[in-house]
């Protein structure tokens, strides 16, 4: 125990099991904020999965007794039956509670930069979209996508680092002519130069830049709604719409089919997926 005399302030390491957890939110979680289930559920996943690492945050009280900071975890601990070894400080002034959680959160493109990876924002976006199509996930539930934690994040791209520095540095090229979102070029063209090689997908953002042989190219056709749509709507276009329409413009080009029009993809209906088929009524392309 540590203990700071003036303040009578106490610091211990203390494994808090179940019981505990549960005796604690009982009788001393007073006058907390109603608790976020999210992020409970967030946190009791990283647990059962061994994710879970201690920082140096605390679970705290102040000199009344009452807990300040910590009923997530606490809630985590019940909800996963992972028994939590952690840092416990006692005896906090009152106050103390006005300047909890008043920080900045990091982000995964924080944790894998200090990793050492380039570009970390943008890579960290691609990665989370792709974890998300590996577990079969819809990019739009954003429930499933709560449960993509940092370390998901920075092992993915431990691993596939290479891929993903290709995917953005096409994708970034690609935005230059068709100003669709870096993490949607990013996803679908990883996932391209995984299933069909680098070749076609450097070939599929040629065509976008630069514009492909038939009118009804998928490749022009994506780019000229996205160009329209985004002066209709003063730029703002869902990044989930934007790679459900760039997936369903690739899969038609690749193969060989026109693309005259969208109709769009909602919430409800199965999110396209590289590869799919297309649809019957799509006419070849005369190139």
């Amino acid at each position: 125990m540590i203990r700071n005399n003036k303040l009578s302030i106490s610091t211990d390491i203390v494994l808090i099991t179940k019981s505990m957890a549960q005796e604690w939110l009982n009788n001393f979680n007073t006058s907390n904020r109603k608790a976020k289930r999210h992020i409970v559920d967030k946190y009791a996943d990283q647990m059962s999965r061994g994710q879970w690492v201690v920082n140096g945050d605390t679970i705290c009280f102040d000199i009344t007794g009452t807990l300040i900071d910590g009923q997530h975890r606490l809630l985590a601990v019940i909800k996963s039956e992972v028994p939590l070894r952690t840092t416990v400080v006692r005896n906090l002034p009152l106050n103390a509670f006005a300047t909890i959680d008043d920080g900045s959160l990091r982000s995964a493109g924080d944790v894998i930069q200090r990793a050492g990876v380039k570009n970390s924002n943008a890579i960290a976006a691609i990665a989370k979209s792709l974890i998300a199509f590996q577990r079969g996930y819809g990019p739009h539930q954003q429930f499933q996508l709560r449960f993509i934690s940092k370390t998901d994040i920075s092992e993915f791209c431990e691993v596939n680092n290479d891929e993903l520095q290709e995917a953005h540095r096409l994708s970034t090229l690609a935005r230059t002519g068709c100003p669709i979102v870096g993490a949607a070029w990013g996803s679908l063209l990883f996932q391209v130069t995984k299933l069909y090689g680098l070749e076609i997908a450097e070939e599929f953002v040629d065509g976008t830049v630069n514009g492909g042989g038939h009118p009804n190219d998928p490749r022009n056709t994506v780019r000229k709604w996205v160009i329209r749509t985004r002066a209709d709507a003063s730029g703002q276009i869902s990044p989930v719409i934007q790679l459900a329409h760039l997936t369903k413009a690739f899969n038609h080009w690749i193969a060989g089919k026109q693309l005259v029009k969208y109709i769009d993809w909602a919430v409800g209906k199965p999110f396209p997926r590289v590869g799919d088929p297309v649809s019957s009524g799509s006419k070849n392309l005369n190139v």
